[in-house]
């Protein structure tokens, strides 16, 4: 079978070893776009395709990107008091789909997006069983029951954000002259 965009190999010097990197294509999704452009969904939601770099290679080792559904949430915070913005980012898949199948590929989408807040905000005794992995290389839509505490805090460009107590103590110690941390 001849396939006119096969994948490039790269060979990395001194290592014996050839890096695959991939190529898809398939027709622009005109179907997908009309559809973008006419959907509401939810105030302060927008939605629109991009070609966009999704992942960096300073923080993922490799860059990803192409078109791309990039739907804008404004929305309740699940961690702190108030509203923020987030941006949600999906892979338009290199496809041949009819209206119907991109219709229901733009409705999946929005179900992860919708999984990933119910997740973020569930509270079970004080903890967050479901809360998403947003580390760099996690998937953020996947379903994890038994997070670390340390993946819960990783943020997507691999910062880890410091827990309660440690805020708490940070800001004692801010605050409080001659502070001492007795822990």
């Amino acid at each position: 079978m001849h396939y006119p965009h096969a994948a490039n190999s790269l060979w990395m010097e001194g290592t014996g070893i050839a890096r695959m990197t991939t190529l898809q294509y398939g027709p622009f999704p005109s179907d997908l776009a009309a559809m973008v452009i006419e959907s509401i969904y939810k105030p302060g939601w927008t939605m629109r395709l991009i070609d966009v770099e999704r992942d960096h290679a300073d923080v993922h080792g490799a860059a990803a990107g192409g078109l791309t559904l990039e739907v804008h949430a404004h929305t309740d915070d699940a961690y702190h008091d108030g509203s923020r913005s987030v941006i949600h980012y999906f892979p338009v898949p290199a496809a041949t789909y009819d209206k119907r199948s991109w219709r229901r590929w733009l409705l999946d989408c929005l179900i992860k997006i919708e999984t990933h807040e119910a997740c973020e905000f569930l509270q079970i005794d004080g903890e967050r069983p479901f809360a998403p992995n947003h580390g760099p290389g996690r998937d953020p839509y996947t379903i994890f029951e038994y997070a670390k505490d340390i993946d819960r805090r990783t943020s997507f460009r691999g910062e880890i954000n410091e827990t309660r107590d440690e805020a708490a103590k940070r800001i004692a110690k801010a605050l409080t002259p001659g502070y001492c941390d007795k822990s």
